[in-house]
């Protein structure tokens, strides 16, 4: 079964600020991400479990430094929170 992918205005943003080369491989990443969010190409894994049971995840756009967060929503929905590199990313903590 398919995921619906639901994105948020920051990943909007942070996707319109990327490059336009890195913009095309993240938005090719939304086929992998909906039919199966652990496809091994995403090497997608938690990066935050919180007490809620609100997980965030984080798949590979490229093996150097892009990344997509996400989440699993109720139901068959992802929500996309944001594109980041991974150093701008590991100063979100």
């Amino acid at each position: 079964m398919a995921h619906c992918l639901v994105t948020c205005d920051l990943f909007r943003a942070d996707l319109d600020s990327l490059p336009r080369k890195i913009q095309t491989r993240t938005v090719a990443k939304f086929p992998f991400l909906e039919r199966n969010p652990r496809h091994p190409s995403l090497n997608s894994h938690r990066v935050h479990a919180s007490p809620s049971g609100r997980d965030i995840w984080e798949s590979y756009v490229d093996k150097t430094r892009y990344r997509i967060l996400w989440e699993f929503l109720p139901g068959q929905d992802l929500a996309l929170w944001r594109t980041l590199t991974e150093i701008s990313f590991s100063g979100q903590h």
